[in-house]
């Protein structure tokens, strides 16, 4: 994350590229700062939390023109989904329309941050390849 004072400032950025699954442990932490590390886009369906209280925990998506939230998630298990009568899986669902937003599309080097009141959330990344 940056603030800066003056504009049409630009970076060029390497970073490691994992070709296994992987998890962000976001214990005790109130904002966690996550790329799509991976060389392909990713769709919201293959990334998973753990430990995520839907009232409270956000994770939001990150417009890169602007720097702003373009959506903001929330993660429910499939009983709340159902509970809520949203939909019938686990997954990530708009906190704003709460409808299922599994198939948002995050390409490579896509930013989203976390805003967490959990103490022991982890967010779970997928490998290179798609799962099968």
């Amino acid at each position: 994350m940056t603030r800066f004072s003056s504009t049409g400032i630009k970076f060029q950025y390497a970073g490691q590229v994992f070709d296994q699954a992987f998890t962000i442990p976001c214990a005790n932490k109130v904002y966690v700062m996550i790329p799509n590390a991976l060389p392909r886009t990713i769709t919201a369906s293959e990334i998973s939390a753990t430990g995520w209280d839907w009232e409270s925990d956000e994770l939001r998506i990150l417009n890169p023109a602007n720097c702003a939230n373009s959506k903001v998630l929330m993660w429910l298990t499939k009983a709340e989904a159902q509970e809520f009568e949203v939909g019938d899986k686990a997954g990530w669902y708009d906190s704003t329309s709460v409808e299922y937003a599994g198939d948002l599309s995050i390409l490579p080097g896509d930013g989203f941050m976390t805003r967490l009141s959990s103490d022991n959330v982890s967010i779970n990344m997928p490998a290179v390849t798609p799962a099968e």
